[in-house]
């Protein structure tokens, strides 16, 4: 075989390398979207200065967001399992 092979232990450090990114940007996510609700868009746009239109895109996908980190974890059984010692 020319190349690097690809041994077991690649597959199992690659699958719970994305597991433990997956989870650690689901943390970040759902942390940013708890930031945020302290404000509506007008706080956004009176204390930092977003446009109106901005701040309400940036509530609404934080939102999505919040939906689809909430999807992921009521889904992952298995992803628990590969993780190792989780998003540490």
């Amino acid at each position: 075989m020319v190349g690097i092979p690809v041994t077991q232990q690649d597959i199992n450090l690659t699958s719970g390398d994305i597991s433990r990114a997956l989870e650690h940007a689901t943390n970040r996510a759902n942390e940013f979207k708890q930031f945020l609700d302290q404000y509506s868009a007008q706080d956004l746009v009176d204390r930092w200065g977003f446009d109106l239109n901005d701040a309400n895109v940036l509530k609404s996908a934080m939102g999505e967001m919040a939906v689809v980190s909430q999807a992921q974890a009521d889904n992952r059984v298995f992803q628990a399992k590969i993780m190792g010692m989780g998003d540490v």
